[in-house]
């Protein structure tokens, strides 16, 4: 059970609060830095997984649950110390929310629909991740109220609608294909 992913995934949980304190303590480049190599160990747990043939079923459950838990206590932190809107992070809790309670639905029912990760939620947990290092990073605040004016405002603004874009499109497609599968099993039981 603790095999060295499911360590890596545990460490991204625990690195959560930490990253958290260094925002609300306006530490923004020890955040940064701290979430920064946090952010490698969603890289390295399944590395080791793989090349150890550490697979388990706690793992395959840790992995997105410690991912969800670390992007959303960083995306509230962030929001409680005014460096995004409030509104973007309820967009982004309220998807992870929903896959969650969908999931929840799914395995509650015994019902096996592969929800593997889709290539447009990779692109949104890059994008949300690049959004919180270039705030911290450079200590700029996401402001969607304004046009951007310097090079600093583009970057951060850039990331903080391909977050907004993404996360819609990530949660469109999973609730499209859950739906699909799902009508697709039912025919079958018929």
């Amino acid at each position: 059970m603790l095999s060295i992913p499911n360590i890596i995934s545990l460490v991204r949980v625990f690195a959560t609060i930490v990253v958290a304190a260094f925002i609300l303590k306006g530490q923004m480049l020890y955040a940064a830095t701290t979430f920064a190599i946090t952010c490698w160990t969603d890289w390295a747990d399944g590395y080791f997984a793989r090349k150890l043939g550490q697979y388990s079923l706690l793992g395959q459950y840790l992995d997105p649950i410690a991912d969800k838990i670390f992007l959303t206590g960083v995306f509230a932190a962030l929001a409680f110390a005014n460096f995004i809107p409030i509104w973007l992070f309820c967009l982004v809790i309220t998807r992870d929310i929903l896959l969650v309670l969908g999931a929840g639905i799914i395995h509650v029912n015994r019902i096996e629909i592969s929800l593997k990760p889709i290539f447009i939620s990779k692109v949104n947990t890059v994008a949300q991740m690049f959004l919180v290092v270039s705030t911290l990073f450079f200590n700029h605040p996401v402001n969607l109220t304004v046009i951007p004016s310097g090079l600093l405002d583009f970057v951060v603004v850039g990331f903080a609608y391909l977050t907004i874009i993404t996360t819609f499109l990530s949660g469109i497609s999973y609730a499209w294909i859950t739906a699909v599968q799902y009508s697709k099993l039912l025919r079958n039981k018929k």
